[in-house]
Parts: C-alpha cells; structure tokens; sequence
C-alpha cells in the first residue's frame, strides 16, 4: 500500500468492503424498474422475504444470506415535498453566466436539536450566510435567521458540521467556505456567536477552498475533534473558463484543471481550542479534491475511522491508528473505486443494509451516475 504511513497487515476480522450493487427504479432514466425486476426475481409472498434467482427451490433466504446483486424493496417508498408549506422556503438566487466552478459548486445542510427541545431544526448553506429555520413542534418551522448571529460573518459558504465541542451540552455550527472557515459557539435559544479565532482556527481557512467538515472523537479523550476537507487550488489567477463545445464557454472540470487541496485533522484540546495534527500523521495521504465524509469504527476497536469521497479521484478510508494516526486503506477494503470506476462522491453513509452485523457504505454519484453500494464482508 503506497498510501501507507508504516507497515500495514490486514488483521483477521477487519471490515473488507466489495462493490456489490444498487438498483434505482427512476422513471425517464433508462434504469431497470422494479416491475420489471419483479418479473424475473418474484418475491416469496408467503414470507415477505427477499429471494433471488439462485435460491434454492423451496427456501427463501435470509437477509444476510440473499444474493448481493438483487435488492428488491418490500414495499413501495415515497417521498411528499412539504418543505414550503411547513415554512422551509428559500430558493436559490440565479448565478451569473458563464458559470465558474465555484459558481457551480453545490451547498449543505444539516438537521440537528438547536435548542434541546426534542425537534430537529434546519440549517441551510447558502450566501452571504446560512439560514437557519426553528422547528415549532413538529408541525412548521419558523425562519430565525436574523436573531440567530448566524449572520456575522459573510462568504461563500459550502458546507456544514454541528458538535458540541466545548462541552456545554449545546449543538454547536462549523460552516466551511471559499476561503472561508467559521465556528459558531451556541449560547442557547438558537443564539450563536462567533468564535473561529478563539478556538485557534483560521477565519481565512488558510486560504483553502473548504468543502465539508465533520466533528467527532477521534483520539478518545471524550472531546470532539473535528476533519475539515478541501477541494482546489483556485482563485483569480485561475483558469476561469473552457469551452465545453464550440462558443459555450462555463466553469472548467477541476479534476483536470486545478491542483487537489488536501484535508486536515484538527485535535480539541479540551479547552475550547483545537490545534492542527500534522499531515504526515495520515492526511498526506489522500488524494485532495474531498467533498463527503463519514465516521465508522470499522474494526470495533473502539477508535473511529472514517471515509472520505472525493469529486473524481479516488476514495479514502482511514484507518485509526491511534495517538491520531490514520492509514489510508481504501485501496485494500475496496471502496477506492466503485465498479465503473472513479466516483464523484456527492453523499456517503454508513448501515448495515443486509442485517448481517456488518456496516455497509453506500455512495451517491454524480448526476447521471446514480448510486454505488459496498457491502461489508467482514
């Protein structure tokens, strides 16, 4: 393993992960439709079980044991958009054209208990500053932007995390942007202020293009450590556009474009401040170009690793080491890339979707690319 920090073996019982599958049914996309899946996998309708064209005749296999390339939903799922009229409203503003690819670039969000009162409220990335709306018993939701302070600071903001990193009990707001970083610290009652310098972190994001950020215990202290991922090197020196076709000028493709910016560790020292852990403990590892993370203790020794999908090159899983060391295994558990090759990872999650005990990671793609799903073996 290149990537590898020092000598790597595999140890017998750590989570390997192999692409399995994913079926969409998504009308006017030229996918298979569960109809049509139906006629030539037919569920068991005495069991309600899952059951597969290798199954064999007169028993229906168990979750755990079923086929891996054929997942057929029990029942049919479906989705209302009631996010206007509960009082989520916000559209986005018109950007200008041609295009950039920070103009291009999407937006978080994130649903958490601001206030500690049993309801999730919501937190919409958007510029100059988020928007944050109260979740009123579960019935509507209330926008309390402007007597948040989420409005302190400007920027184009990107992403988001919420952690309680200071320890007060209260759900506190990172918020990632183009060179731009801001931590919020909650004073209750859906107040925020600022504190970015305060907890040793840079405003300006050391001048890097901020993507996401996640917060959680990385070296078991009990405090909240938090990974901030970047994605490129760009600004007005940059190429701003490419002819994508004869006359269409829009925001170029970074992968091929602009130099990776790699992510980093920060550890919480338990005082309201959090200090940088060096690259070479792991991050110097990674491929840049970050957009998606998600934490997994994947060997159940009690110390969290974590993925981390990239836009076009390949994934990271990271291995904790411990003393906040972490190897990238990514190549060697099988997520590095999906089956039709490298991903751009727009989401990720972990679940044990097959009910076997073992975590899954699923992945979705570009536009157009649907969703890959990695099953754990064990």
């Amino acid at each position: 393993m290149g990537n590898s920090q020092g000598p790597y073996s595999p140890r017998a019982g750590f989570l390997r992960l192999i692409l399995t599958m994913l079926a969409v049914a998504m009308p006017g996309c030229g996918r298979e439709t569960v109809t049509d899946r139906d006629k030539r996998h037919p569920q068991d309708e005495s069991t309600g079980d899952v059951s597969s064209a290798r199954t064999v005749p007169g028993r229906t296999k168990t979750n755990h044991e079923m086929d891996p390339a054929i997942i057929i939903a029990e029942r049919q799922i479906s989705f209302l958009d009631v996010a206007w009229e509960r009082g989520l409203k916000y559209e986005w503003p018109q950007q200008p054209r041609p295009m950039t690819a920070l103009h291009a670039f999407g937006a978080g969000c994130a649903a958490f208990d601001g206030d500690n009162d049993g309801w999730q409220d919501v937190l919409l990335v958007c510029d100059p500053y988020p928007k944050l709306f109260q979740n009123i018993n579960g019935a509507s939701f209330k926008d309390v932007t402007q007597a948040s302070g989420l409005t302190a600071v400007d920027g184009d903001w990107t992403g988001c995390a919420m952690g309680d990193y200071n320890g007060d009990g209260l759900l506190d707001v990172l918020l990632t942007g183009y060179h731009r970083l801001a931590l919020y610290k909650n004073t209750g009652g859906l107040r925020f202020e600022v504190a970015t310098e305060e907890a040793g972190l840079d405003p300006l994001n050391a001048g890097h293009w901020g993507s996401s950020a996640g917060f959680m215990d990385l070296d078991g202290d009990q405090w909240l450590d938090l990974v901030i991922l970047n994605y490129v090197v760009f600004g007005p020196e940059s190429k701003q556009y490419c002819e994508h076709s004869p006359g269409v000028l829009s925001g170029c493709n970074p992968r091929v474009t602009y130099p990776p910016e790699r992510g980093e560790i920060w550890r919480n020292t338990g005082s309201g401040r959090f200090e940088p852990v060096p690259q070479s403990q792991g991050m110097d590892a990674t491929h840049g170009m970050a957009l998606v993370l998600a934490f997994i203790d994947l060997d159940d020794d009690g110390r969290i690793d974590f993925y981390i999908g990239n836009d076009g090159t390949p994934a990271e899983l990271m291995h904790n080491l411990g003393d906040m060391r972490f190897e990238n295994i990514a190549k060697w558990a099988g997520v590095a890339e999906a089956d039709r090759g490298v991903a751009a990872a727009m989401g990720a999650d972990w679940a044990d979707y097959d009910l076997d005990g073992i975590q899954d990671l699923v992945i979705s793609d570009w536009e157009g690319k649907g969703s890959t799903l990695f099953q754990g073996m064990g």
